[in-house]
């Protein structure tokens, strides 16, 4: 696994082989770079001070040689780091949400600007050809976001932010990817570092629902001034939001049972606990849309495996895992919290008096929309009582739009829609024709089960948070990078 150089570019980073991916050797010293990576990780966000310093600072580093040597496991790394430190900037600390920050307050973003980097030494612009309608699709769509919301004023840094978390970042690196050789040991890796990534994040939410916070890492889920959902009986886990919450414990819920299929000999035990955990803290987020989206995807995953193993693999995963969680429910929960939210009607006639309001926004301005985030400053001034639902007042300040659709159609106009359904179709239509070398029918199904949780969640959310986009979109582009294997050489 020498680097060496090319007519003056670095293309041993780029063109690992799958020999060395596959490699036994390689595979476990990647494994074990993971796992350190992983524990200087958590130990970076639990220590303080000059301890807790060191940590971010020996994480970074360690970054380094565990993506050039397994660029999946990287980007799974810095998917990790995002999911624990940048929440509290987004959502707990919204008036500091657009700070760069200092390597010691966000290393995720540090790690996210090498990550970039490495990807774009991998790129081969001649590999982006066979994504080449992909990548106008998404050029034209990020530019005239940009462009519309720049001439409008509108641009503000805060708003830059958010767009490059939102659509930017995610989207680029998709791209790169795309444009890269990648092998299959990538994306089983990137899928190992997620599926541990989840477990953790199903613990926190676990022990959140138990009322055990003495317990958790990182302290702050436990500020009641950053995490709005204590009190509430639902865990928002590091994302200090249970909506969010639930949206990444779905995706990697979903990663998880993938990976189990493509390893099905392998975890013994574990995977049946980690199911069970994951399932647990979906259950805890108390978030429809989460308990819908995973339910919906178990079936698809249950229903429609095509191998007979494989379908029993499933069934004995998911009867254990829902007989494991009603008894812990009946037993330590008996009632409560679930009947409240299956019954509340009040939060849905809310959020159809906001969408009704946004419909109505978005037909005066049809074509380019309002302009990068406009939905919440504009929604209450088309917001008008109506005899099709019972009548909810909306905040004076203003509403997100809670879907991540009708937030498009509002902000960037039917233009803007049109060219976002247009990438969100090719990307899974590209995805599931890549899924055929692995397995050609169980991966095009688990394809369509990662896509419907995608889309079921950003159904009652708008898609702000980064870490559910990079999973998504990180997921996707290294499954269609995977054509590109033994071809960038």
């Amino acid at each position: 696994m020498n680097l060496h150089f090319k007519k003056g570019t670095l293309v041993g980073a780029a063109e690992l082989s799958a020999n060395a991916s596959s490699n036994t050797g390689d595979a476990a010293v990647t494994q074990g770079m993971t796992s350190v990576c992983l524990i200087l990780l958590l130990l970076s966000a639990a220590a303080e001070g000059i301890v807790g310093n060191v940590a971010k600072l020996m994480w970074l580093l360690s970054l380094v040689p565990l993506t050039v040597m397994n660029p999946g496991a990287g980007l799974g790394i810095y998917v990790a780091s995002a999911a624990i430190y940048s929440a509290p900037y987004v959502y707990g600390m919204a008036g500091q949400s657009s700070r760069f920050g200092s390597l010691f307050e966000r290393p995720d973003n540090f790690a996210l600007g090498g990550t970039l980097l490495f990807w774009m030494l991998c790129f081969r612009r001649r590999l982006l050809w066979r994504s080449w309608g992909l990548a106008v699709l998404i050029s034209m769509f990020l530019l005239i976001t940009f462009a519309h919301a720049t001439i409008l004023g509108l641009m503000t840094r805060t708003n830059f932010a958010v767009f490059m978390r939102m659509f930017g970042f995610p989207l680029i690196l998709f791209l790169l990817i795309v444009g890269s050789p990648v092998s299959g040991g990538y994306m089983r890796a990137f899928f190992a570092t997620v599926m541990t990534l989840t477990v953790y994040l199903a613990a926190i939410s676990v022990l959140e629902g138990i009322d055990l916070r003495a317990l958790i890492i990182p302290t702050w889920v436990t500020d009641p001034q950053l995490n709005e959902t204590i009190g509430t009986n639902r865990s928002g886990g590091t994302f200090l939001q249970s909506e969010w919450n639930g949206f990444a414990l779905c995706l990697g819920f979903c990663i998880m049972v993938g990976l189990l299929l493509m390893d099905n000999r392998r975890y013994g035990f574990l995977k049946y606990a980690a199911v069970l955990l994951c399932l647990a803290a979906i259950y805890f987020t108390f978030t429809r849309a989460a308990w819908l989206a995973t339910a919906a995807a178990s079936l698809l995953l249950l229903l429609r495996s095509p191998q007979p193993r494989d379908r029993l693999h499933l069934k004995r995963i998911f009867s254990i895992a829902v007989i494991g969680i009603a008894l812990f429910v009946l037993i330590l929960f008996p009632g409560g919290t679930a009947k409240k939210r299956t019954a509340d009607t009040d939060t849905v006639y809310f959020r159809i008096n906001l969408w009704m309001a946004g419909v109505q926004m978005a037909m005066n301005r049809p074509i380019l929309g309002h302009g990068f985030g406009q939905f919440k400053e504009g929604v209450v001034d088309y917001h008008e009582d109506t005899s099709l639902v019972p009548f909810a007042n909306l905040p004076e300040e203003g509403m997100v739009a809670h879907n991540t659709m009708l937030n498009i159609l509002v902000e960037q106009g039917g233009l803007g829609l049109l060219l976002y359904l247009m990438i969100f179709i090719q990307i899974y239509l590209r995805a599931r024709r890549a899924s055929i070398a692995l397995s050609p029918k169980a991966g095009q199904i688990w394809v369509t089960a990662f896509t419907l949780v995608y889309i079921i969640n950003t159904q009652f959310i708008v898609a702000y948070e980064p870490t559910t986009n990079f999973i998504y979109y990180g997921a996707m582009g290294l499954l269609i990078g995977t054509e590109n294997d033994g071809a960038g050489s």
